[in-house]
């Protein structure tokens, strides 16, 4: 380490503030269409998860029978496919599968609303940013 702590390295600077010294972090001109990228990811996440948890809540109030037939079409796919969807759609396979699962009801509601409430939870990013946060 060098003098006052510094090993010697430059930090890695994104851009200049007006005064000339190194802005790190924040947003910077090279960043800001990194960011729309992912607000627009972001937006698109939350706009998915919305459908598929209306279009459970909908199969469940209409034809509880589409659940039956989405986990034996979930559970019919090759192992390599089976583990991307579990990863991609982790808290509607989830919810399939409590839905199959012989639990007592009131133990599968807790455990569907909790689904619910991780889903809202692992999106609430999208809250913010159309916020403007």
């Amino acid at each position: 380490m060098g003098p006052g702590g510094s090993n010697g390295v430059q930090p890695l600077v994104h851009d200049r503030r007006v005064d000339g010294q190194p802005r790190l972090g924040g947003h910077s001109r090279r960043t800001g269409r990194v960011g729309r990228v992912a607000a627009v990811l972001t937006v698109g996440a939350f706009a998915v998860f919305v459908l598929m948890w209306a279009g459970f809540a909908y199969a469940l109030a209409v034809d509880p029978a589409v659940l039956d037939d989405a986990w034996a079409w979930f559970q019919g796919l090759q192992m390599p496919l089976a583990v991307v969807v579990w990863i991609v759609f982790l808290p509607l396979v989830v919810g399939l599968w409590i839905w199959e699962s012989t639990w007592p009801p009131l133990v599968g509601l807790a455990l569907g609303l909790g689904m619910l409430a991780w889903t809202l939870a692992s999106v609430s990013s999208t809250i913010r940013l159309l916020r403007g946060r």
